[in-house]
């Protein structure tokens, strides 16, 4: 077993938000997080994916003697492969508010971070707002925006998540 397998695993136990897994004689776990790029699916349920006594495929992204780690989500492509550039704008809407800023939720599997210190005006949870990605780092899967606003020039530029 290696990583970038993709393996047939028998899913043997579910417990604390994962799923344990057994290949042969390889012993995995597959947690939340590795269930799905769709953020709009938080909260995330283990038990939405997977059951117990259930075959599952899965990819093996760590190995490390006899002991492995999965995931579901990376099966299906992964949005960070192809991120957004610098000054590309969006249609998004807070997914959640924070002391420190807002999370805009950009396509179903990306979402960014909008600081307070950088909002013209306060926003709410579900609120759609129109932004421009400041910073995009793909390696630790983080995106800084900054507000934006719509002109003549930009509407052709705009993604528009759906």
């Amino acid at each position: 077993m290696r990583p970038n397998d993709v393996v047939l695993a028998f899913v043997h136990k579910i417990h604390d938000g994962r799923a344990y897994l057994r290949c042969g004689t390889y012993e995995g776990v597959l947690t939340e997080l590795e269930l799905t790029w769709d953020l709009r699916e938080a909260p995330i349920s283990i038990e939405n994916f997977v059951s117990r006594h259930q075959e599952v495929s899965v990819l093996v992204t760590a190995v490390e003697g006899k002991k492995f780690s999965a995931s579901l989500k990376r099966l299906n492509g992964n949005p960070w492969l192809n991120p957004p550039e610098i000054g590309d704008t969006f249609d998004g809407t807070i997914r959640m508010v924070t002391e420190y800023g807002y999370f805009v939720f950009l396509t179903p599997e990306l979402e960014g971070l909008l600081l307070r210190e950088s909002a013209k005006s306060e926003f709410a949870k579900g609120q759609a707002i129109y932004v421009r990605v400041a910073l995009c780092d793909p390696d630790r899967e983080r995106i800084m925006l900054e507000p934006a606003t719509k002109d003549s020039s930009s509407d052709q530029d705009s993604i528009v998540a759906t």
